[in-house]
């Protein structure tokens, strides 16, 4: 027997509660304005805005959840290929 630590990716199902499911940072800022007013702080007009302009989706949905002290967070599906916004912290 080893004591040395490893590591491995599994997939596990779990059911979550989440306050919705957005494909992509820029589906999440058609639904709420707050996103869209932080997009634009940079001088990004929203109408010009694609996502992965700047960075990746999650890296965005991170840093806006960061800077804003959001009590939610974003974790993303593969399977589903998109974001749920959750609570802080959700144990997964």
């Amino acid at each position: 027997m080893t004591n040395n630590m490893e590591t491995a990716t599994v997939k596990v199902k779990k059911t979550i509660s989440h306050y919705g499911f957005f494909c992509n940072d820029r589906a999440y800022g058609e639904h709420d304005p707050e996103y869209r007013k932080w997009i634009e702080k940079d001088g990004i007009k929203w109408d010009d805005y694609n996502s992965g302009d700047c960075a990746t989706d999650g890296e965005m949905l991170d840093d806006f959840c960061t800077e804003n002290n959001k009590l939610f967070e974003f974790i993303f599906c593969e399977e589903a290929d998109g974001f749920y916004k959750v609570n802080k912290g959700l144990q997964l």
